[in-house]
């Protein structure tokens, strides 16, 4: 990149459980955004603080109110909704019924990336629908966007869909955007870490 120092942060947090768990980290002031960007859901010059959790709504079960309450006590915090949101499939139904109930009142300060269960509905349209412009482009699930000083860089991990490979669109716009931005520091997050704290590890779906 020019010669130029520069940090990449990757988040790599899933539930122990659906809703389970959600991880914090604290960038700092804000900068400009670049193409196939998305609003910066705060944009001022102090600190700024963000939320971040996988694998969140199922209809029996409490975690996600649990999480929902972490959420509600930092009423500034950006969320990273890291991926399998509403179960089992994803579906209208599961948003409408599962996610929004819990995690709906978030929505202008959630900053999602699809999940492979997102996927079990056709093109994970729901899911689309669900966000709208603050998940992106409609049927690819990557954007980028200023968090505080950082550069924040959303991935869709579901490769089988999307397509990940060396000359891929997303490949290809991800080298663009990390081109055009001259932030030092870089967040990425997607769905399947390399690791995880669930019963399935890295680069199984579950």
């Amino acid at each position: 990149m020019g010669g130029r120092s520069r940090t990449v942060l990757v988040v790599l947090v899933v539930a122990l459980v659906v809703g389970g768990l959600v991880a914090a980290f604290r960038p700092w002031d804000d900068r400009g955004a670049g193409p196939e960007t998305v609003a910066s859901p705060r944009r001022s010059g102090g600190p700024v603080t963000v939320l971040a959790a996988g694998d969140i709504a199922m209809c029996n079960r409490e975690n996600d109110e649990a999480t929902a309450k972490i959420i509600e006590s930092e009423p500034d915090a950006t969320v990273l909704a890291l991926g399998d949101l509403a179960y089992p499939d994803g579906s209208a139904e599961d948003f409408a019924e599962c996610f929004e109930p819990s995690w709906g009142s978030f929505a202008t300060r959630i900053r999602p990336v699809p999940g492979n269960h997102e996927y079990r509905t056709d093109g994970a349209q729901p899911y689309f629908d669900y966000f709208g412009s603050s998940a992106g482009e409609p049927g690819k699930g990557w954007y980028s966007f200023a968090l505080g000083d950082w550069h924040a860089v959303a991935l869709n991990s579901n490769c089988d869909d999307v397509g990940c490979d060396e000359g891929s669109r997303q490949e290809t716009w991800l080298r663009a955007d990390l081109e055009q931005h001259s932030e030092r520091c870089t967040l990425a997050y997607w769905h399947e870490p390399p690791f995880s704290s669930g019963v399935r590890h890295g680069g199984t779906k579950s």
